[in-house]
Formats: C-alpha cells, sequence, structure tokens
C-alpha cells in the first residue's frame, strides 16, 4: 500500500493513526519506517477504557522501497 501511494498516487507523505494499545501494528508502521508524529490523549473508548491516539507519518523522501528477490 505504502508503495502504490508514493509510486503510483504520487503522493508526498502518508499518515494513519492507532490506538496505543495496539503494539503489532505501531511495530509494523515504525518498521516500515513511519515516525510517531503527535498524540491525541484518551481519544478512543477500547474495552472499557479510554486510550490514547498515535499518529504515524512518513514522507516520500523517507521511504526505503523493500526489495523482493524472485
Amino acid at each position: 500500500m505504502v508503495q502504490y501511494t508514493f509510486e503510483d498516487r504520487n503522493l508526498r507523505r502518508v499518515s494513519t493513526q492507532v490506538g496505543s494499545f495496539n503494539k503489532g501494528s505501531i511495530g509494523l508502521l515504525e518498521s516500515l519506517g513511519f515516525e510517531h508524529e503527535g498524540t491525541l490523549r484518551e481519544a478512543a473508548w477500547f474495552r472499557g477504557e479510554y486510550h490514547d491516539m498515535l499518529w504515524y507519518g512518513l514522507l516520500r523522501q523517507n521511504w526505503q522501497p523493500i526489495e523482493y528477490e524472485d
């Protein structure tokens, strides 16, 4: 999806929000080069309590495409 955003759609940046409780998604975003850009404190209700929502962003100039072997 990130490759499509930068190569096919020619966008300069992509951003997303993720719940602070979602450690798997946070790890994936960071492994793709996304940077934490901000926090919306107690912005999401999940399983009976409020959680922070984290904003992540990636600029095309900082993106490192994954090289696949044939």
